[in-house]
This record gives C-alpha cells, structure tokens and sequence, in this order.
C-alpha cells in the first residue's frame, strides 16, 4: 500500500509543479514599466509562496506516509524467519514473544534469548 502512495506521490509531484508554472506564466503581466515590475515581482513571490507552501506539504504528507506506515502493531511480537517442517516451507511470520511459537523457535536457536518476564519462561526452571 505504502509503495503505491509512494508511487502516486511520485506520478503527481511533477504534475503539480508543471500546473503551478503553468499558473504563473499565464497570471503574469506583459509589459515594462515600474508599476508592471512591481507587479511582476509580487507574483514571483507567489510563486515562490506557492511553490514553498506545496514543497511543504509534500514533505508532511511524505512524512505522515513514512511514520504511520511503521509496524507499531507488531510491539511485542516476534518474527519467526521462514523454515522447513516436513519438507514443507513455513512462510515467516510475527507471533507474540510469549507464544509457544516463539519458545519452540528460540530453543532452535532460531531466536535470539528473551529477557525479562515477558519472555513466557519461568526463572525457576
């Protein structure tokens, strides 16, 4: 999903720059004089006004795609990598750290060693 937008993102970037440009050079005044240039002047600023209020919506937007497309569901989860059983490959998975899943994939050696209760291990033994 996030590679689309990326892609969209990545389509329609140029798209509006070219309208924006498009915009300006239609909207700006022929002719010299004072008056004219003062006018001329006060639609490149915006322009640059534009351009500067689109760039940075393009970089919250980008921003907003890039940090709420993090794995926050995956908090207390592990990922158990691809394996064998039976001649069968297991496709990798996240499977809670206290799962019997994730015991039996650390004591392979699959796993790095848990600390602390939320391992799912007494201290016992």
């Amino acid at each position: 999903m996030i590679l689309l937008l990326v892609r969209l993102l990545l389509f329609v970037i140029p798209i509006v720059f070219v309208v924006m440009w498009v915009r300006h050079r239609l909207n700006r005044p022929d002719g010299e004089g004072v008056e004219q240039q003062e006018e001329i002047a006060l639609a490149d600023r915006k322009m640059i006004r534009n351009f500067a209020v689109a760039l940075g919506l393009m970089v919250v937007l980008a921003l907003a795609l890039y940090f709420g497309d993090s794995a926050r569901d995956d908090a207390g989860k592990v990922f158990i990598p691809p394996h064998t059983v039976n001649g069968e490959v297991v496709p990798g998975r996240f499977v809670p750290a206290d799962s019997p899943e994730a015991r039996e994939a650390r004591r392979k050696g699959q796993l790095p060693p848990a600390a602390g209760p939320a391992s799912g291990e007494d201290d016992d033994g």
